[in-house]
């Protein structure tokens, strides 16, 4: 028997229909908002912790941080080590996402 856990992780349709679900729901935010402007809304927005401004979404679709955005990670030298420790990675620098929540039993 497969668990549920498993199953989010394994299979392919159900990780498309969570990237699905997780578009309409930055879609609808951003027409709440009235503007659906890339440039506006960069998945930092999405994924940074409600603390820092943002709105704490965990992510399927959007692994990687754009390279856009990591210029302005070079400006930040403290203040926000506990979230750059969490982001960070040996070969890139990736987004809070679901895979790192849903452990195997």
């Amino acid at each position: 028997m497969t668990y549920f856990r498993e199953a989010v992780v394994n299979t392919q349709e159900l990780l498309d229909l969570l990237v699905k679900c997780e578009n309409k729901i930055q879609t609808r935010i951003k027409i709440g908002v009235n503007s659906k402007m890339p440039s506006r809304f960069p998945p930092v927005v999405f994924c940074t912790p409600k603390e820092l401004g943002g709105l704490s979404m965990l992510s399927v679709g959007h692994i990687s941080i754009p390279q856009s955005d990591l210029r302005w990670s070079k400006q930040i030298d403290v203040g926000s080590t506990h979230f750059c420790s969490r982001t960070s990675h040996d070969e890139d620098q990736l987004i809070l996402i679901l895979y790192r929540y849903i452990l195997p039993w």
